[in-house]
């Protein structure tokens, strides 16, 4: 395609692009813009690579290429690259490799590998690795590997979206419910003090006194309820 062919596809404000907004090299398919919520339709066309700002909205064939800011919605083949910001939506196939911020929403298919931040909703395919932040929930297939800093999973952390904040396994002998992240055996003993200290009701104390319980059945389980010392694994 040659720029002009490329202006019909990426719309501003409904109109075609302007030519002088924009680059496009022909002989390695790469779009650079800094222009925002632009609509890009490169629907079955493959290989590109992308730059752009924030709140664009794409569609795209496979092994395409794409960094970009936040707020962005992605549809697109397999083996895609993503390095992009916040609040980002992807619809892929599988064999992507994502580097993303915080509370971006992932439907993709297997073998994918996700660096992100927290609040993130994944449903995926197989064999997929995460490495992630807290508050994330995720629908997997099987064969997938979540990584941190002190090892790896072969399910993902125990997560609860609480009446008030979450709550969860944050590391080998840890909950987090919110900023407060303390020792197991602290949620145990202080967890219905605190959540009445916090304004919790009755019944919202004894919704977080049931997941400190079930935290520490599944840690115990994987046996994940003692803290790591330094450089063990």
């Amino acid at each position: 395609m040659n720029k002009k062919e490329v202006q019909k596809r990426v719309l501003q404000n409904g109109k075609p692009l302007a030519l002088k907004k924009f680059s496009w090299c022909e002989k390695t398919k790469t779009f650079s813009v800094k222009e925002d919520y632009l609509i890009i339709d490169f629907a079955g066309i493959g290989d590109c690579t992308f730059t752009t700002g924030g709140g664009c909205t794409f569609t795209t064939g496979w092994d395409c290429t794409f960094k970009t800011g936040g707020d962005c919605t992605f549809t697109t083949g397999w083996d895609c690259t993503f390095t992009t910001g916040w609040d980002c939506t992807f619809t892929t196939g599988g064999g992507c490799t994502f580097t993303t911020g915080w509370d971006c929403t992932f439907t993709t298919g297997g073998g994918c590998t996700f660096t992100t931040g927290g609040g993130c909703t994944f449903k995926t395919g197989g064999d997929c690795t995460f490495k992630t932040g807290g508050g994330c929930t995720f629908t997997t297939g099987g064969g997938c590997t979540w990584v941190f800093d002190w090892g790896k999973l072969q399910e993902p952390p125990l997560h609860f979206c609480g009446s008030r904040y979450y709550i969860e396994f944050s590391k080998p002998g840890f909950i987090q419910s919110g900023c407060i992240e303390k020792p197991l055996d602290w949620w145990q003993k202080n967890v219905t003090r605190c959540a009445e200290e916090h304004g919790y009701s009755l019944s919202q104390v004894r919704e977080y006194e049931m997941y400190v319980k079930f935290l520490g059945q599944w840690m115990e389980r994987l046996k994940l309820h003692k803290a790591k010392g330094k450089g063990e694994k």
